[in-house]
């Protein structure tokens, strides 16, 4: 388990990174138009194409640098995209109309997939990532395996020390890559 503490670390410490960024852009944009035209995006990184409502405005490192999204948060899309590179963000969709954001992140990982491992090793990564969070100020109020047809997800429900932010994330670690998909 000393690969898995070590990436557990590292995973919950981008994860808390990841929120904190969260909850900026989100404070940043919460009076924006919606201006998503797609609700299907391709992470050909992550290997999966995911569908997003349509009331979300939906940045990905494939973004065009001429989208509009960039002028109204005041950034360009190298600032983005170097953002997203350093948090390991693959898609941050934001909704305007119910104060909610989806992000969904990925990094390299030395466990080849969670659906190999037991449901007893499983809690132990769960655990840690529970003991991590707490560090950066998260709280995790519940956790599950959950089973999935495609793999085992760690299902963790969280909130920030201010109990201001309440979330939801699945982990999940599929040919060597840990994904995380927060909500």
């Amino acid at each position: 388990f000393d690969n898995i503490t070590e990436n557990g670390e590292s995973i919950m410490k981008k994860m808390c990174v990841l929120v904190l960024s969260a909850i900026l852009v989100f404070t940043v944009c919460f009076s924006m138009p919606v201006a998503a035209a797609s609700n299907q995006y391709v992470l050909s990184e992550l290997g999966l194409t995911v569908t997003i409502p349509e009331d979300y405005t939906v940045i990905t490192r494939d973004t065009p640098e001429s989208d509009p999204i960039f002028a109204i948060l005041g950034m360009t899309k190298a600032d983005i995209v170097n953002q997203f590179e350093e948090s390991n963000i693959y898609l941050n969709a934001i909704s305007y109309y119910s104060n909610e954001e989806i992000v969904i992140t990925m990094d390299e990982n030395t466990i080849d997939n969670l659906s190999s491992l037991k449901d007893s090793a499983l809690n132990v990564v769960a655990s840690m990532l529970v003991d991590e969070c707490a560090k950066y100020g998260m709280n995790i109020t519940y956790y599950v395996i959950y089973h999935h047809a495609q793999a085992k997800f760690i299902k963790l429900y969280f909130t920030d020390a201010a109990k201001t932010v309440h979330g939801l994330q699945y982990y999940t670690v599929c040919d060597g890559k840990a994904m995380n998909f927060t909500i």
